[in-house]
């Protein structure tokens, strides 16, 4: 896919890194699901 938001990301809600703020609180993780599972399993 060619849309800049896909992936998996990760929604920081209750900012538990520092790194958190309003502006802020979105992480990419992975491209897909099975790249993601991928690299939990591993």
């Amino acid at each position: 896919s060619n849309d800049n938001n896909a992936g998996i990301y990760y929604y920081d809600d209750t900012y538990e890194f520092a790194s958190s703020t309003d502006d802020m609180n979105t992480y990419f993780l992975a491209n897909s699901f099975s790249e993601f599972l991928n690299m939990v399993e591993n």
